[in-house]
């Protein structure tokens, strides 16, 4: 009995050193890790501020390397970077950009900002506008935009240009890092834009299946430091030279390198849910490799893009109540996701919340919304290949979101202006 609880402390264990898997290693340790540090110090100190431009898979480690690169500048040369992420990929429209780059500003100052995503005003007067709030921070402020590839279609390269011919035109302490995995992002740049833009092109990390194969197994490497977790570890590094994994990735490298965070967290989750002593017998045979090629199989049927906000908008709002239980659970880290823990998510809001014009939905229409999420195929049940084909739902069951969480999540938290009153305290997180 000593025995199987020293084992599942060691899983648990393992379970908590995924969660720290440093998943842009490859990145933070090349020869791009060190031009993107010398580049955004050299910016630092210059009295014009540079462009860089992050090529790379999805993945790769680029917001990583940024976030190390931060982080050293300010431990080595106490220089303080000020960093605004913002995800370009999330906004239907020029002015929603603009505008939460402006909240972001104000928010990191402290200022409250009182304008609406559906004012319409001029781009450059706002970035001129946020000149006083730039200046008014000690420290150097550093622009991410992530799938900046998006404000280069027709209708959205006026946002850009109008911000960079802010930052051309102008003394500012503001360096701008964007991120894309098109590799053609320049060329698609309207001439205008292009005189006002000049960048370091970085390429993280090219396309070589090779490259993307270390990348994975660098990520498993990084289990854990005690003497089992580095066993495990072994193992499921020897996972790779299954020939069947080898033809998964051969045939699918690209796609999965954007969902191999989902397979990580999965198999963190599985881990605890697996019989001890059922995985110590089956870890000396060749289960830990079906179990890594069933993973990566999974999350290339499951982590598609995200294709279904049309079904959300016309859910009904039992469903919609769930859904937002499920992202709230997902985005805290609240695992392992069940049927119980959204209603428990569900009775903590309500004794937070006074009734007025908030809904509270019954324990039966709640199961009945959930297994209408199962069948639109939003959601579904981990293991229970039979109660998900009949829609019944098994309250105990790990539950998986099938559509993209990120734009899941900007629809839900981000846009709650979207949804009906009684679901908007419930989205806000």
């Amino acid at each position: 009995m000593e025995e199987e609880n020293t084992f599942e402390q060691q899983l648990k264990t393992i379970q908590k050193k995924f969660k720290k898997i440093d998943s842009g290693i490859i990145v933070k340790l090349g020869e791009i890790y060190n031009t993107l540090l010398n580049t955004l110090k050299a910016s630092a100190h210059s009295a014009t501020r540079s462009n860089i431009i992050l090529y790379g898979l999805p993945g790769s480690g680029r917001k990583s390397a940024v976030r190390y690169a931060i982080s050293e500048i300010f431990e080595r040369d106490t220089m303080r970077l000020i960093p605004i992420w913002i995800d370009a990929g999330v906004f239907q429209t020029e002015n929603e950009f603009a505008l939460e780059l402006v909240r972001q500003i104000k928010a990191q100052i402290d200022e409250e900002v009182e304008l609406s995503k559906n004012d319409i005003f001029d781009q450059s007067f706002t970035f001129k506008n946020i000149e006083g709030s730039l200046n008014s921070q000690d420290g150097i402020w550093v622009l991410i935009v992530d799938r900046i590839e998006n404000l280069v279609s027709q209708k959205r390269q006026s946002v850009l240009y109008a911000l960079l011919d802010w930052l051309l035109n102008n003394q500012n302490r503001l360096t701008l890092i964007g991120i894309t995995s098109d590799l053609k992002f320049s060329e698609k740049l309207e001439k205008r834009v292009k005189s006002r833009f000049s960048a370091d092109h970085l390429h993280c990390m090219g396309y070589e299946i090779q490259d993307c194969v270390q990348l994975i197994k660098k990520r498993f490497e990084k289990i854990g430091d005690t003497e089992s977790c580095q066993k495990l570890s072994q193992q499921l590094l020897k996972c790779f030279d299954s020939k069947d994994i080898q033809k998964l990735l051969d045939l699918n490298i690209v796609q999965l390198m954007k969902p191999i965070q989902y397979v990580l967290n999965v198999m963190s989750t599985m881990l605890n849910l697996i019989d001890c002593r059922v995985l110590e017998n089956k870890i000396k045979t060749n289960f830990l490799s079906q179990y890594v090629h069933d993973l990566l199989q999974q999350a290339l049927d499951l982590h598609q893009p995200f294709t279904g906000l049309m079904y959300v908008e016309n859910l009904s709002e039992a469903e919609k109540q769930v859904l937002i239980c499920v992202a709230r659970l997902i985005q805290h880290e609240k695992y392992p996701i069940t049927f119980n823990a959204i209603q428990n998510e569900i009775t903590q809001h309500r004794k937070r919340m006074q009734q007025g014009t908030h809904i509270f939905f019954t324990s039966k229409v709640l199961q009945k919304a959930t297994e209408n999420l199962i069948q639109l195929k939003i959601l579904r049940l981990q293991d229970n290949e039979e109660a998900e084909a009949n829609g019944k739902l098994d309250e105990t069951k790990n539950i998986i979101l099938l559509v993209d969480f990120q734009q899941l999540r900007s629809y839900l938290f981000e846009n709650a202006d979207k949804l009906p009153e009684s679901l908007k305290d419930l989205a806000e997180v």
